[in-house]
């Protein structure tokens, strides 16, 4: 796996905690209650090309460290790595079904994701190294490869430097292959990363602290193909 999918990969593990955790904001008071194992922590599991990334972080989508936890995927355990549960043997695979296993002290977290009979994608628009005004609307189009069925896609942009991510989309139902970047999220200036992901995502019940009233929500498990492009906006850097 090389440096810019190693990137990726803990940074869209982190920023889908957010993006979850503000989904998961706006359930009904009157849902059932979730069960009450006893840790404070939300799982981001990812399954993508190349290597399986699952980061455990608090209610604020901050990596907590959980060294102690034994993290598995179908059976298999993942090494931890710098804040990350890694394996680079277990990777994206269409038509596929991955068995998540999480173990810390007492708990044990179970969860699962079938992939789509997608086997990649490909960014049609923009095209690689080209170039853009700071504060300009980026159309975002692309193709599959195989049927990404019910499956989602997201749409993420993310600059080299400074290190920071500016958009991610919310999840795009499977038929559609076009996205607009905002203005808003190209106003720095500096060669960027636009990635495409298309599979599909499993949410996992909330978890809840059993000495405290606070619920933390925004686990999951996601199975993920994509594509990326680098463009330059303003002058570059």
């Amino acid at each position: 796996m090389g440096k810019a999918e190693g990137k990726i990969y803990g940074v869209i593990a982190l920023i889908f905690i957010g993006l979850m955790v503000g989904a998961c904001a706006t359930e009904s008071p009157t849902e059932p209650a979730p069960p009450s194992p006893s840790y404070d922590f939300s799982i981001a599991a990812h399954i993508f090309p190349g290597a399986s990334v699952v980061v455990l972080a608090d209610s604020t989508g901050n990596p907590i460290d959980t060294s102690r936890a034994e993290v598995y995927i179908n059976d298999s355990p993942l090494l931890y790595i710098y804040g990350k549960y890694v394996s680079y043997s277990i990777f994206y695979r269409a038509g596929s079904t991955y068995n998540l296993k999480v173990i810390v002290d007492s708990d044990t977290i179970t969860a699962s994701v079938t992939t789509p009979d997608l086997d990649s994608l490909r960014i049609t628009q923009p095209p690689e190294s080209t170039s853009f005004a700071p504060g300009t609307a980026i159309p975002v189009s692309w193709i599959y490869y195989g049927s990404i069925g019910t499956g989602k896609a997201f749409v993420v942009m993310d600059y080299e430097i400074p290190d920071t991510t500016t958009y991610i989309s919310g999840p795009l139902d499977g038929t559609t292959t076009s996205d607009t970047i905002p203005p808003e999220a190209t106003s720095l200036e500096g060669r960027a990363r636009i990635s495409v992901m298309g599979g599909d995502l499993v949410t996992i019940p909330g978890l809840r602290d059993p000495d405290t009233t606070d619920k933390i929500d925004g686990s999951y498990i996601a199975a993920y193909t994509l594509d990326e492009v680098y463009v330059e906006i303003g002058g570059g850097r």
